[in-house]
């Protein structure tokens, strides 16, 4: 005789999402979503503004140092309108009466081209006219032969430069960077030129 051996199995009810639970969890997932999309984009933004302020604080820094090193002044070339800076000098040309002018391309210094969202907010420039004997800033730019509105930093031989305010906005986030004539001394802050004051030497503290 065969015997058959028969395993009842207990059968386990499913449980499922309702529809409610599901919408729920969905609406969880898009709004941890854009929390995360949205403190990505303006980490980002911060980031970006800030290796261009940090860039234009070295290149200034560089700057000096190849005038005081090479013996001839060195120039800070500041194009608005193609929204970059770069250094460059004068190279003596195959007639020794000409110069010829030579861009700085090199690990320590390159053009530095600005991201489309930050731009030049200000570039105040201290110079001396003749006219007048007192000092002022100016805000006005040159135009170029190749129509390009640039401002132009001359660092000395000694150290020395004009009184410069030049601030970098992403329109958010302001970075103002001073230069002092008298030394050449590069500063960097968070802020608009207005919460910079400007560069003076008084000559009785002094002594």
């Amino acid at each position: 005789m065969t015997m058959r051996l028969y395993h009842s199995r207990k059968k386990t009810p499913c449980h499922g999402f309702t529809l409610v639970e599901l919408l729920a969890v969905s609406a969880l997932i898009v709004m941890f979503s854009g929390t995360a999309g949205v403190f990505y984009l303006t980490t980002y933004q911060k980031r970006v503004i800030e290796k261009s302020a940090r860039q234009l604080l070295l290149t200034a820094r560089y700057g000096r140092i190849v005038a005081i090193e090479r013996h001839s002044p060195c120039r800070m070339v500041l194009d608005k309108s193609g929204k970059q800076f770069y250094l460059a000098v004068d190279d003596p040309g195959d007639d020794a009466s000409t110069a010829e002018e030579r861009v700085i391309k090199n690990p320590f210094s390159r053009p530095v081209k600005l991201h489309e969202k930050v731009n030049f907010q200000t570039i105040l420039i201290e110079t001396l006219s003749q006219e007048d004997p007192e000092t002022s800033y100016n805000d006005e730019s040159t135009e170029n032969a190749d129509g390009q509105n640039t401002r132009t930093i001359i660092f000395a031989p000694d150290g020395t430069t004009d009184n410069t305010i030049i601030t970098l906005t992403d329109g958010k986030r302001y970075y103002t960077l001073k230069i002092s004539g008298a030394t050449g001394k590069t500063n960097l802050i968070r802020g608009q030129a207005d919460q910079v004051e400007p560069d003076t030497l008084d000559l009785d503290e002094a002594l």
